[in-house]
């Protein structure tokens, strides 16, 4: 995948070291968001619109507010690592495109 990276970085005229990391970040998210497809597909997002986009926005967000607020040991307690909040992260990036799919007419 880093050739992959270089070469994006490259095409793109891109300059900053940290872009390269954000592609990174992306394509994995591009991979979780195909693998997803398979089980999905459009429809449900297409059923619930931008509201249902929104909830699942706010579903990750809520999580990562509560990962923040509460103490380590209360963190272990609830079963919220530090892996599932990134994941959270990487979910509202992923339904944040959705979302724009959604609002240009892509989404079917």
């Amino acid at each position: 995948m880093e050739e992959l990276i270089n070469k994006l970085f490259d095409e793109l005229g891109c300059k900053h070291s940290i872009t390269k990391e954000f592609l990174k970040v992306l394509l994995e998210a591009t991979k979780k968001f195909d693998y997803k497809q398979d089980i999905y597909e459009t429809e449900n997002i297409s059923n619930t619109g931008e509201i249902g986009i929104l909830t699942r926005i706010g579903d990750s967000y809520y999580e990562i507010k509560k990962y923040l607020q509460i103490g380590e040991d209360k963190r272990s307690e609830l079963q919220l690592s530090e892996g599932k909040i990134m994941k959270d992260f990487q979910n509202i990036g992923i339904y944040g495109i959705i979302g724009y799919l959604y609002m240009i007419k892509v989404w079917k």
